[in-house]
């Protein structure tokens, strides 16, 4: 779980979560362990991985969060892991599944590669996170 966090820390450009939160993360309802993949390396540190929150009343599934570590990216990686995440779904009789995607909180107008993974699979742009900064002369 450590090394989740560690890598969850340096995905998005979000700040480091604490073990704490992930495991209040854990807690939830419609958290479910069996959906909680990780892609480790040779020397089994976790690299990727994909937390998936099956609603099952609803028939839908969130991924959040979703990250591989910044020495693994490029390597197809989190491309087999959104495929597998969707395979197992698709076996669950999923109708929709859903990505947030943290990385909006940027000025830049080129795609993360998160969002070239994203596009990759077919996913589809729901909308924008308004998120409205200026710089200070403080």
């Amino acid at each position: 779980m450590e090394q989740k966090v560690t890598v969850m820390g340096g995905s998005a450009g979000l700040t480091a979560p604490t073990t704490d939160i992930y495991m209040r993360l854990m807690n939830s309802p419609t958290y479910k362990k069996e959906l909680d993949l990780v892609v480790v390396d040779e020397e089994n540190r976790v690299v990727s991985f994909a937390n998936i929150w099956h609603d099952m009343e609803n028939n839908i599934a969130i991924i959040e969060p979703f990250g591989t570590s910044v020495s693994h990216r490029r390597m197809g990686l989190a491309t087999n892991l959104l495929y597998e995440v969707m395979h197992r779904l698709k076996e669950r009789g999923l109708s929709k599944l859903y990505i947030n995607h943290g990385g909006l909180w940027t000025l830049d107008p080129e795609p993360d590669d998160a969002l070239r993974v994203y596009y990759k699979a077919g996913f589809q742009k729901l909308g924008s996170m308004f998120v409205w900064c200026k710089a200070c002369e403080c």
